[in-house]
């Protein structure tokens, strides 16, 4: 079901333009060479026009799990998704709990995505949604896990 649930993810974000043509990371089609080689042209045609270039390379440790879950559904409900969809994705996101080894006392989360999940990819983009519109940049999500 998952898996059904980010296609329709996927195919709802892809045909209402919401990511950014410059967004290169867990996008059909689209993969890390790619991302490379529009730096590389990003970088010769400023050089090429004599003007001054920086680039600036972050990598986000543990970004899952600094997702706020409360405003991930805002961004859910910004770019269109709603009603019964929206309840179904919040109840997914929400309503999970986790057992603390030390005292094996149980609370709820209430920050990131879940580790593993097909449709936490999809998330996380949307998390990231700006208004792209504006940006230059070459967004590539990579978001390998880091012992």
């Amino acid at each position: 079901m998952e898996r059904v649930i980010t296609g329709q993810i996927t195919n709802f974000v892809e045909s209402n333009l919401l990511l950014s043509p410059r967004q290169f990371g867990f996008r059909k089609g689209m993969n890390c060479e790619m991302a490379a080689g529009a730096v590389v042209d990003g970088i010769s045609d400023t050089i090429g026009a004599k003007q001054k270039c920086l680039a600036v390379f972050c990598d986000v440790s543990k970004a899952y799990d600094m997702i706020h879950l409360g405003r991930l559904v805002k961004k859910m409900l910004k770019i269109g998704i709603v009603d019964k969809a929206l309840n179904l994705l919040e109840s997914y996101l929400s309503q999970r709990r986790q057992v603390l080894q030390r005292n094996e006392e149980e609370c709820e989360v209430t920050h990131g995505l879940p580790q593993g999940s097909v449709l936490s990819t999809n998330a996380y983009a949307i998390y990231c949604y700006t208004n792209w519109k504006t940006m230059r940049a070459v967004l590539f999500l990579n978001l390998r896990m880091i012992p």
